[in-house]
C-alpha cells in the first residue's frame, strides 16, 4: 500500500488531538491514517479502520441527492460536504473532504472530517471558530516552536534550487507563529514576530548550514524531518534548531511552509566543547609515544592510538570494532585476559610482558585502569610503553656488574672497598686469604677498625 505524503504532516499532533474524527484517504478511498477520536465515535480499532475503503467501512458517503464528497473534490480539486452512515453506530454524521495536492500540484491524498450535527450536516460559522480554538490552542500549548512562513510571491517549484533559494529569502515572512517559537530569538510573544522577513531569522544567506538545509527541503519534495539550521536572536547571538516543515504547493507553486522546530543551541554549545575537548586530547596523545587503547565491556576496540607506525603489522583500522583476542598475538591476549576481572572490578593492574614484533624482540609495559561512564565502568583503557631500550640498559648493567664481579673475585692481589671510618664493605677472597682469614666474610666481621687493627701504624 502506498503511503501518504502527509502535507499536513507537522499539523498530524493537532488532528489527532482533535474532537473530530480525521482520517487521510487515497484518492481510491483507502483509509491510510486515522485519529483515535474516529476510532472512538464508529467504535471501531485502529485496525478495523485503516487499509479499509470509506465506503465499505462507513456505508453511503453522500446525503439524498447529494454526490459524494470524496469524488466531489476529486472532480473539482475544491473542499466538499455531506453526510455519511456508519454502520458501526447506525448513525448518519457529518463529512467534511478537502484536496491534499503534492508538489506538482495533484491531488494526492483526501482529508476526511467526521462529525456529529444536529441540523444540516454542515459546519457553521460557531463550529468553525471552535474548531480554530482547538487548533489555536495545540498551537499555543506545545512544547516546541511552532510556524507558518508565507511568500508574498508564489515560488515556482520548477525554478532552479539557488533561484528558489533567492526567492525565499527574498518574499517569505513569519505569518503565524506561537509564543515559544517567538522566544527561540530573544521575543516576547508571537505579535513580536509576526511579518518578521525569513532571511532576518536565517541572519544572512549565505549560510553554509542554512543552503544545505533549504537544499535538503527542496530535495526532499518541500519537506524534511529533523534538519539543523544556524539562525541568530534579536540580540546577534547565534542559535541552532532542528526544524520539521512541509511545504504548501497550489498550482505548482510553493506559497507557504509549515513547521515545529526545537532550540539545540546548549547542545550544539556542548558539542563544539568536546570537539575542542576531543582536540585537546588528540594534541596531548600525538605528543606523547605510548600507546593507547580503550576497550568496551565486550573487549572490543573503541579507540586506537599508535603514534607514526604500524603495530603487529596492522594498520590502526584494524583494531577499531574488534575484540582484542581477533587482532593481538596470543600472550598479549593472555595477560589482558589474566588482569580483566580486576579491572572490572574498579583495580588498575601493571605488568611487563615480551614479544615479537616484525620479527624483533620488544618488551612493554602495560597499565590497565577502569573505563568510566559517571560511576559506572564501562571497559578498560591500558597505556602501553615500549620498554625495549630500558630493558637493555638494565641487561648491559647486568652484565657488567657480572664482568666485574669475576674479576674481583677471582683476582690474585687482594682488593677491598671501605668506609672513611676505617670498616670494610667488601673484600675478595684473596684479600681475605692474606689476612689469614677464611673468607672474605670472616674478614668483614672480624675487623671493626682497619687502622688500629690491621695496620702497625694506624696512621697509615
Amino acid at each position: 500500500m502506498k503511503k501518504p505524503s502527509f502535507e499536513f504532516e507537522c499539523l498530524k499532533l493537532a488532528f489527532e488531538g482533535l474532537g473530530e474524527g480525521v482520517s487521510i484517504n487515497s484518492t481510491d478511498g483507502t483509509i491510510l491514517w486515522c485519529n483515535s477520536k474516529l476510532v472512538e465515535l464508529f467504535r471501531l480499532s485502529a485496525t478495523d479502520v485503516t487499509g479499509t475503503r470509506c465506503e465499505d467501512l462507513f456505508g453511503n458517503l453522500k446525503g439524498p441527492g447529494v454526490e459524494c464528497p470524496h469524488h466531489q473534490v476529486l472532480s473539482t480539486g475544491k473542499p466538499a460536504s455531506s453526510k455519511c452512515y456508519v454502520k458501526s453506530i447506525d448513525k448518519w454524521i457529518d463529512v467534511r473532504c478537502f484536496p491534499l495536492k503534492d508538489k506538482d500540484g495533484k491531488i494526492s491524498h483526501i482529508l476526511h472530517i467526521f462529525s456529529f450535527s444536529p441540523s444540516t450536516g454542515m459546519y457553521d460559522t460557531e463550529e468553525l471558530d471552535k474548531l480554530r480554538k482547538k487548533y489555536q490552542y495545540f498551537v499555543s500549548q506545545t512544547g516546541e516552536g511552532f510556524y507558518r512562513i508565507v511568500s508574498k510571491v508564489p515560488i515556482p517549484i520548477d525554478l532552479p534550487e539557488e533561484e528558489q533559494i533567492k526567492m525565499m529569502y527574498d518574499h517569505m515572512y513569519v505569518a503565524e507563529s506561537n509564543d515559544i517559537f517567538a522566544r527561540m530569538y530573544g521575543l516576547n510573544n508571537a505579535e513580536d514576530i509576526k511579518g518578521k522577513p525569513f532571511i532576518e531569522l536565517h541572519g544572512s544567506p549565505d549560510v553554509p548550514e542554512n543552503i544545505q538545509a533549504l537544499k535538503a527541503f527542496i530535495r526532499n519534495g518541500y519537506k524534511v524531518v529533523d534538519v539543523l539550521t544556524k539562525e541568530q536572536d534579536k540580540m546577534g547571538n547565534t542559535v541552532y534548531f532542528i526544524n520539521n516543515a512541509v511545504g504548501i504547493i497550489e498550482d505548482g507553486k510553493l506559497v507557504e511552509v509549515w513547521g515545529t522546530q526545537r532550540d539545540v543551541t546548549e547542545r550544539m554549545a556542548l558539542i563544539e566543547k568536546l570537539k575542542e575537548s576531543e582536540g585537546t586530547i588528540r594534541s596531548i596523545l600525538e605528543s606523547i609515544t605510548d600507546i593507547v587503547f580503550a576497550f568496551d565491556k565486550e573487549k572490543r576496540f573503541l579507540f586506537f592510538h599508535a603514534p607514526g607506525h604500524r603495530l603487529f603489522c596492522k594498520d590502526i583500522d584494524d583494531f577499531v570494532g574488534k575484540k582484542y583476542s581477533e587482532v593481538l598475538p596470543q600472550d598479549i591476549v593472555k595477560e589482558l585476559d589474566d588482569t580483566w576481572d580486576e579491572v572490572s572490578n574498579g583495580k588498575t593492574v601493571e605488568f611487563e610482558y615480551h614479544t615479537k614484533v616484525r620479527g624483533e624482540s620488544v618488551w612493554f609495559s602495560a597499565r590497565v585502569s577502569p573505563r568510566y561512564v559517571g560511576n559506572s565502568i564501562v571497559g578498560a583503557v591500558a597505556v602501553v610503553r615500549n620498554i625495549t631500550k630500558m630493558k637493555d640498559a638494565e641487561r648491559a648493567i647486568r652484565d657488567a656488574e657480572f664482568r666485574y664481579r669475576s674479576i674481583f673475585e677471582n683476582a690474585v692481589e687482594g682488593i677491598f672497598q671501605s668506609t672513611p671510618d676505617g670498616k670494610f664493605i667488601r673484600v675478595n677472597p684473596a684479600f681475605a686469604k692474606i689476612l689469614g682469614y677464611d673468607s672474605p666474610q670472616d674478614l668483614i666481621n672480624s675487623i671493626t677498625n682497619i687502622g688500629e687493627q690491621i695496620y702497625v701504624d694506624p696512621k697509615d
